[in-house]
């Protein structure tokens, strides 16, 4: 009641920014570093410039990441498993809810020149993936993975991935249009078609 009346009185809770400080200092101090990089990452994903609309993002998914962040945690490579379950791009974003909550893997070739941003003794890496056929070329998986220099990736790169799909949604292209679009956390990679599991479809 007081809150409504001071609201109702002055404007805008003039508390408000003190209120503010005091819960971001209460999550600096009461969260893990691990929950910190997770909710970060979440948060650079729901927030991407690039969505036409806010996307779904899979909570199952989401869950799975903080119990299990020692094999996805983006500040370090991992070893390619190379017995996941794996799917074509374009079954992964049309079904993207029927393949959250667990790793799977897909592969494809990278699409525009990717975005890399150096981390010290490895690079964090944005890919496009869309399947190797041009009818499906309206499907796209986006897969953000660490990769250790001197790793390189152009356009054009066949790629197979692992990792966790965690979001999905509709992304703007420069032509008016729209794509289809599945968001991983990327885990591992392997780029040589020939020494790669059978991810690749194509």
């Amino acid at each position: 009641m007081i809150a409504i009346l001071v609201t109702g009185i002055l404007g805008a809770d003039p508390l408000a920014p003190a209120r503010r400080f005091v819960q971001q200092q209460w999550y600096e101090v009461s969260t893990s570093e691990e929950d910190k990089v997770i909710d970060e990452y979440l948060y650079e994903t729901y927030s991407w410039s690039g969505w036409s609309q806010p996307p779904t993002v899979f909570e199952d998914s989401v869950t799975y990441f903080r119990r299990h962040f020692a094999e996805l945690d983006p500040r370090s490579t991992h070893n390619l498993t190379g017995d996941l379950k794996g799917a074509a791009v374009q079954t992964i974003v049309a079904q993207a809810a029927s393949y959250s909550g667990r790793l799977i893997a897909t592969g494809g070739l990278i699409q525009d020149e990717p975005n890399k941003s150096p981390a010290g003794d490895y690079d964090i890496w944005v890919l496009q993936l869309q399947a190797p056929q041009a009818e499906y070329n309206r499907f796209t998986v986006y897969v953000k993975l660490s990769a250790s220099l001197p790793r390189d990736f152009r356009k054009g790169d066949l790629v197979a991935v692992e990792g966790l799909v965690v979001a999905a949604g509709t992304v703007s292209t420069k032509e008016g249009g729209s794509i289809d679009v599945a968001y991983m956390i990327g885990r591992s990679f392997c780029a040589e078609k020939a020494d790669c599991p059978n991810y690749i479809q194509g």
